[in-house]
């Protein structure tokens, strides 16, 4: 049985074609992080949590997984507040693992996300449609 996520009052990142069949799920996050919408994101393999993407790495993340649905920061034990929700934290904050966008809303993304992730359908890495899943 899947999770379902939360809605929230923050904006979130829509995706461009079929919403309906976009798929979400609840994560973990690093300690003391600020992630945008739209970010490209990769898991740490020594604590199994998400963070920001990153091509260069060699820690997990280098390995792009899923886009963050909306904005957020995390506190120093990981815990996420969502933007716009007050005197609120969660343990974990929604994220895309599939579904169909606009590359120029995608914060992270190159030519190895797109292959982690899915294919282009149309356009380049920096203005295109990427589908994921």
């Amino acid at each position: 049985m899947s999770l379902q996520t939360q809605n929230f009052t923050g904006q979130k990142l829509q995706p461009y074609a079929r919403p309906c069949e976009a798929v979400t799920e609840s994560v973990p996050f690093g300690n003391s992080l600020t992630i945008a919408k739209g970010t490209i994101l990769g898991i740490k393999t020594a604590d199994g949590k998400f963070y920001a993407y990153a091509d260069a790495n060699s820690d997990g993340t280098q390995t792009a997984k899923a886009i963050a649905m909306y904005d957020f920061t995390t506190d120093s034990s990981g815990k996420v507040t969502i933007a716009n929700e007050t005197n609120v934290t969660y343990d974990t904050a929604p994220v895309y693992v599939a579904g169909t966008f606009r590359t120029n809303e995608l914060t992270g993304l190159d030519a190895a996300g797109v292959t982690d992730l899915g294919r282009l359908l149309s356009g380049t890495v920096a203005d295109g449609v990427l589908r994921i899943g």
